[in-house]
This record gives C-alpha cells, structure tokens and sequence, in this order.
C-alpha cells in the first residue's frame, strides 16, 4: 500500500500528521495568518509608494510594470501564507488526535479544509491577476503564467482533493479510493 508521502520516507505517513521539521514554522506561521494582517509592516508603504505615479517622463511604463509585479507577488505570498496555514491546522487535528481530543482534532481538520480551500481560491486569484495583466503578452510573463498553473495551480488542486479525502476519512464519510463492499459477500449460495 502506498503511502501518501509521494515516496519520500523522510516525510512520514502524511495520513498520521505533518512531518516533525515543520512544527518548528509554528510560532511564525500563528503571527501572520490573522486575518487582515498585512504581510509585513512595509507592504502598505510599498503600496502608497509605486502608487504615487513620481516618475521621470517616460518612466510610467517600468512603473506600471513594478507595481504589477509587486501586486502579483503580494497575492503570492498571500497563496503560500494560507497554504502554510492548512498545514498548521493538518498537525493541529493530528495533534489532538494523539491526546484523543476527537472534537478538536475534527475542528482542526475543518479548519485545515477551510484554509486549502482558501488557498486555492488565491493562488486562482493570482493566476487571473497575471492573465488579465497587459503584460501577458510578453513572451516571460506567458511562461511565467504557464509555470504558475503548472507548478501551484494544478498541485494546489490535487492537494485540495487529498485533504478532502483525509477529512471525509476522520469524519467516517466516503472517500474516493475507499475500499468497496463487496454487495455478493451476504448473499447466500445455495
């Protein structure tokens, strides 16, 4: 049977909670996943700056250009502060697991589903906010959009739908992949 650690025998059973090495992100990952926190004390006057528009003549073009890329970057730091968010509530429910605390370890796996959800609703964010830009047409951006969707778009979905099913599994729903029932196990042959 495999496990759900793509392989890698360092990283654990993930069915059994987070590797050890990531609980040391912990305390850092409660300071900035309040909701409504900016990424940094800096990230309001990074804004109130590129928008000031003080540019020398025929500048406008580079400046729009930093300010969409500093935009695109914040939605991305964004996507992976909920990421690590989901992350944090995964070991949450598996910690309250070990200490037998079912209604926590089922909040926590709610939250974690929350968050992963979440984090694809932003990471889709950031993609529509690369697309929709001017700048799309520019051979880079086409790759670097083309990478995006293949590096965070399409794995953050397919981790959504692991979660989803790590989920159902605690909460005793059905699972895609659960073993079927075999319907003729009861029957009697006469």
């Amino acid at each position: 049977m495999r496990e759900g650690n793509g392989g890698n025998p360092a990283a654990g059973n993930s069915f059994d909670g987070v590797a050890p090495w990531l609980w040391r992100l912990g305390p850092w990952a409660h300071r900035s996943m309040q909701p409504g926190k900016s990424l940094s004390p800096s990230e309001e006057s990074l804004r109130r700056r590129l928008s000031s528009g003080q540019v020398s003549p025929g500048a406008q073009h580079e400046l729009e250009y930093l300010i969409f890329k500093t935009e695109t970057y914040i939605s991305h730091l964004q996507t992976i502060r909920a990421f690590l968010g989901g992350f944090i509530a995964y070991d949450a429910a598996f910690r309250a697991k070990q200490k037998k605390d079912e209604k926590q370890m089922l909040d926590q796996f709610d939250m974690c589903e929350f968050l992963f959800s979440e984090t694809r609703d932003q990471v889709l964010k950031t993609v529509k906010q690369l697309a929709a830009s001017a700048f799309v047409e520019d051979p880079t951006e086409k790759y670097l959009l083309f990478r995006y969707n293949v590096r965070f778009v399409l794995p953050i979905e397919q981790f959504g739908k692991f979660i989803k099913n790590v989920v159902n599994f605690h909460h005793g729903q059905p699972w895609p992949g659960q073993p079927r029932r075999n319907p003729l196990k009861n029957l009697l042959l006469v």
